[in-house]
């Protein structure tokens, strides 16, 4: 009896770790920033094939002049290094969405990066600190 309690045991730890194990796999990593004139949303989800991230973003005027259109310019910074950049005319809603694969992303490098968003529009920029979410 006290065999079949040890291994009864022994599958339920195994089980346990096996699902932690899983789930780390499984979790989506959110940076946010606001500055005076935009914010956004930086995220980081597993793919469904398991090879990479999908890395999403918004970014959002929440300035005083939103029903003009902006012609801006972008850059996210992962510790000091450019990741992603481009150039988006922000008009209707105020914000631009996208979505790109990482492939040499993985959830440990990725929680302890610093991100900032540096946004250049009608001759300003404003740099956004974007910490991690918890």
């Amino acid at each position: 009896m006290n065999i079949r309690k040890a291994i009864a045991i022994f599958l339920f730890v195994s089980m346990l770790l096996t699902l932690v194990a899983c789930s780390s796999e499984k979790q989506v990593i959110t940076f946010k920033g606001k500055s005076e004139n935009w914010q956004s949303t930086l995220q980081f989800s597993p793919r469904d094939s398991g090879r990479g991230m999908l890395k999403k973003y918004t970014i959002k005027y929440i300035g005083n002049n939103p029903d003009k259109d902006k012609n801006m310019s972008y850059q996210f910074m992962n510790n000091d290094e450019k990741s992603s950049s481009g150039t988006e005319i922000v008009s209707g809603n105020n914000e631009t969405k996208t979505q790109v694969t990482c492939s040499n992303c993985s959830i440990e490098s990725i929680q302890n990066d610093k991100w900032e968003l540096i946004i250049q529009w009608d001759n300003q920029t404003e740099n956004v600190k974007m910490p991690i979410q918890k």
